[in-house]
């Protein structure tokens, strides 16, 4: 019986809770828009007839009234939607001596906004709904300045400033580590030896084996080209040795024919021989001279590779190192602006956790802060501001103040506040 009874309150507390959140989202506020229709029932011919002279939207005035044709001036303040239906076909009813009254719906089809500022992180205008409260209207805006202590962003700030150093400084040691491999490099040296007086140089070590690696990288690339380049050079070397020994050989021939050729002119001169043999032997000689000419050729080409395989690989001991050269440029620059963020990181933390929290003790005592709220809302076509509290349920069009203590606002935006 305990638990019948039990549940039967459960369930009418949950009907209670709904019905008055439903009564919340149709409570009228300032304002707010209203969708407003009236229907008449026409018996004779079985319809609805919308009165479009009447109906519309009205906007709900800072009196919290409304001016509708044949209505009147209605007042809204405290009415719900159904309440507002009844009040209106009650005056239509009424200034048009009509036997019945007519249908109205009303329906709320816009909300004025809540405008919060002060100690909040988003000041500015929150949508209203229903039975918004003041805390409620501060976690819209973004929850209090600084989240309601003045050491909680700080701390934050502290934190992130400390992470975005340590990462600086690991950039900073990569370029230390870089610098000195590009220095072993253009010194043609093996092994990086990192300069132990350099600030960052323990957390260089760190990045020794991949500049390590990275410069063996780079030696055996030049050396490859440098060696394809020598071996071009001694092939054309080679070449030009066995053109050499082929002109040797040939000039032998030429000699040896030109004095056949002499010896058969002599001969063929006393009668001793015919001409034809003299013929031979110049077109022997002829073909002779033109193998010279060839091989000579031959040689010069071979010699011009030669040079050529010597010259591109004097260019790829410069490429090499101009390219080094300038990246040790870039890479020192790169690191004395490292420097100088390592060197305002640093001092922007020793400011925000020495100077900046002894600021705060001496203007906000143990940080704690102090809140109030204050609203102002339209009473009767005036503005009032009264001070509430954090549970005040609050009404589209209020402007909501968040007043912290005066210390954090002087924190916050660096005027004097007022005075305690």
């Amino acid at each position: 019986m305990k638990q019948l009874l039990s549940g039967a309150f459960l369930c009418i507390a949950a009907l209670s809770t709904s019905a008055n959140a439903q009564e919340a989202r149709n409570q009228i506020g300032p304002q707010d828009r209203l969708s407003i229709k009236v229907l008449e029932w026409l018996p004779a011919k079985g319809e609805y007839k919308e009165w479009t002279a009447v109906g519309g939207e009205y906007a709900v005035e800072p009196g919290a009234t409304i001016n509708m044709p044949f209505a009147g001036e209605i007042s809204v303040a405290g009415q719900s939607t159904a309440d507002l239906s009844r009040v209106i076909a009650e005056s239509l009813r009424k200034n048009l001596s009509l036997p019945l009254r007519p249908d109205v719906g009303v329906e709320i089809v816009g909300r004025s906004p809540i405008y919060i500022i002060g100690g909040v992180e988003q000041p500015g205008k929150v949508d209203f709904t229903p039975g918004l409260t003041a805390i409620e209207a501060v976690a819209l805006a973004g929850g209090f300045y600084r989240g309601g202590n003045g050491t909680l962003r700080l701390e934050r700030e502290i934190i992130t400033a400390e992470a975005d150093l340590d990462v600086a400084r690991d950039s900073a040691a990569r370029l230390v580590a870089r610098i000195d491999r590009l220095e072993t490099e253009l010194a043609d040296g093996t092994v990086i030896e990192l300069d132990a007086k350099q600030p960052l140089a323990d957390r260089a070590k760190a990045f020794l084996p991949e500049e390590q690696r990275l410069l063996e990288i780079r030696k055996q690339a030049r050396e490859s080209q440098l060696e394809s380049l020598r071996s071009r050079r001694s092939l054309s070397l080679e070449q030009l040795k066995s053109l050499d020994e082929k002109s040797i050989n040939l000039d032998r021939q030429v000699k040896l024919a030109r004095e056949q050729l002499d010896g058969v002119e002599s001969l063929v001169g006393r009668g001793l021989t015919v001409a034809s043999r003299r013929f031979e032997l110049e077109r022997t000689l002829s073909d002779l001279e033109g193998r010279v000419l060839d091989l000579q050729n031959a040689r010069l080409a071979a010699q011009l590779e030669a040079n050529e395989a010597e010259r591109l690989g004097a260019d790829v001991v410069t490429q090499f190192k101009t390219q080094a050269a300038n990246e040790l440029q870039s890479a020192r620059a790169e690191l004395s602006k490292a420097e100088i963020g390592i060197a305002q990181g640093e001092q922007l933390i020793r400011e925000s956790s020495v100077i900046a929290p002894e600021k705060l003790i001496d203007r906000a005592g143990n940080f704690r802060v102090g809140i109030r709220f204050f609203r102002t809302t339209t009473i009767a076509g005036a503005p009032t501001t009264t001070e509430i509290d954090k549970d005040t349920v609050l009404q589209g069009g209020d402007t909501l103040q968040v007043q912290m203590d005066p210390a954090v606002e002087t924190v916050r935006t660096g005027s004097s506040g007022p005075s305690d």
